[in-house]
């Protein structure tokens, strides 16, 4: 499973998903580009297996429903410290990647290949987190336009 946030993209449409595992590894990761200095970032992930799904299920059951709630139509967390530990990426990075990160079933990928919000040359997916979603708009007039989208 290939996750991707809203605000990322694959950008290499030429390598396979199943490139990236080589060996044991069932969970796919990369930390946060520089900006941030995550040493995971959840907006792009890749799993695979019955182990993933156990990983999966454990990351979830950290979910707090008593630290969110929702205001018109948005969502608030009551905990102010972005990606502490009622959000999901805060969650993983004290919870689950201390237990696994030394796991060979864990492959961390330098930033570049999932998290990077510009096009370098071993990037497979792109994300335009917070401040870099203004690259999207650059990002997309790079393309030509399909004859579908003309017609709107």
């Amino acid at each position: 499973m290939l996750w991707l946030d809203t605000d990322a993209v694959v950008h290499d449409l030429s390598v396979p998903v199943t490139r990236f595992f080589v060996g044991e590894e069932v969970f796919i990761y990369a930390s946060d580009n520089p900006y941030w200095r995550s040493p995971f970032n959840a907006g792009v992930f890749i799993c695979k297996g019955i182990l993933a799904l156990e990983l999966m299920l454990e990351w979830a059951a950290l979910y707090r429903p008593d630290q969110w709630e929702k205001h018109g139509e948005q969502w608030r967390c009551r905990d102010a410290r972005w990606a502490g530990p009622a959000y999901e990426q805060g969650s993983f990075v004290i919870n689950i990647l201390p237990k696994y990160s030394q796991s060979v079933l864990f492959k961390q990928l330098p930033w570049q290949v999932l998290q990077s919000p510009f096009p370098l040359d071993n990037s497979f997916t792109l994300h335009f987190a917070e401040r870099f979603k203004a690259n999207i708009g650059v990002y997309c007039a790079a393309f030509p336009q399909t004859r579908l989208a003309r017609e709107e």
